[in-house]
């Protein structure tokens, strides 16, 4: 088989950035057409932000997995949901053409709960014996995620770090190894960052050609430098972009396919 005889398969993408550059606001604007997992109950975005695109966050299907103090199920009902996903995909019945998982960040969170948990240690740091279960749970949601033949948003947080005398950004997820392997295993990695353009506006946009500090790619070609929002001098957006417009620069090839809506 030549390369040229083969289907491109819907995008997986990871998204990251600090609190407040967009990602909830931009993902939620895929409307009708996305299920979301929310993980980071982060949803007054979509009441708080009054722009065209609000009627289609208001369509946007939302399930929530959230842990209390005295409930840390959050992450074991989370797997068992994309469990059910990858089912009904397999058997055609899934109603969704994209899901997005909000967030990684916080999907480590309730990993972390349920495994101390297990341990009758809620609240305590994981020790060595606890993070070898930790990481493969990680890796398997996220590997269930992957598999599925949708289009997939995984929504993180950024921290930060020194290393060799540069600061550098990564997704926010514990463990010293699990960011780089959590990023191996998406083609598309976009970073949001916030420009300041004078006069109180700033432009909201993507990168992703990497950097000495940022990790970040587009294996089907989204320039870096591609705009979302503008933010006025009264902080509200304007000119905001839809997601399923971004998607589009990226899918030329059986673009019918995976973004008919």
């Amino acid at each position: 088989m030549k390369v040229s005889d083969l289907v491109s398969a819907p995008p997986k993408i990871l998204i990251y950035s600090g609190a407040g550059t967009g990602k909830t606001a931009l993902a939620l604007t895929l409307g009708e057409s996305c299920l979301y997992l929310d993980l980071d109950d982060n949803m007054d975005v979509a009441f708080g932000l009054k722009d065209q695109l609000q009627p289609e966050r208001l369509k946007v299907e939302v399930e929530q997995f959230l842990d209390t103090p005295r409930r840390t199920k959050a992450f074991t009902t989370l797997k068992q949901r994309v469990f059910k996903i990858a089912n009904e995909c397999h058997a055609g019945t899934f109603q969704y053409k994209v899901v997005v998982l909000d967030s990684l960040t916080s999907l480590a969170v309730a990993a972390q709960n349920m495994v101390m948990a297990g341990s009758n240690k809620v609240g305590d740091n994981p020790q060595i014996q606890h993070w070898g279960l930790l990481l493969t749970e990680i890796e398997n949601v996220i590997t269930m995620l992957r598999s599925l033949p949708i289009i997939v948003f995984v929504l993180a947080h950024e921290t930060t770090f020194t290393a060799d005398d540069i600061n550098k950004v990564q997704i926010a997820i514990p463990g010293q190894k699990l960011p780089g392997r959590i990023t191996r295993m998406f083609n598309e990695i976009w970073y949001f960052r916030n420009q300041p353009k004078g006069q109180g506006i700033h432009q909201m946009y993507i990168q992703t050609t990497p950097t000495s500090a940022v990790t970040c790619r587009s294996g089907r070609g989204l320039k870096t430098g591609t705009p979302f929002a503008t933010i006025d001098k009264q902080g509200l957006p304007t000119g905001s972009v839809s997601l399923w417009t971004i998607l589009d620069q990226i899918q030329q090839q059986n673009k019918e396919a995976l973004l008919t809506k």
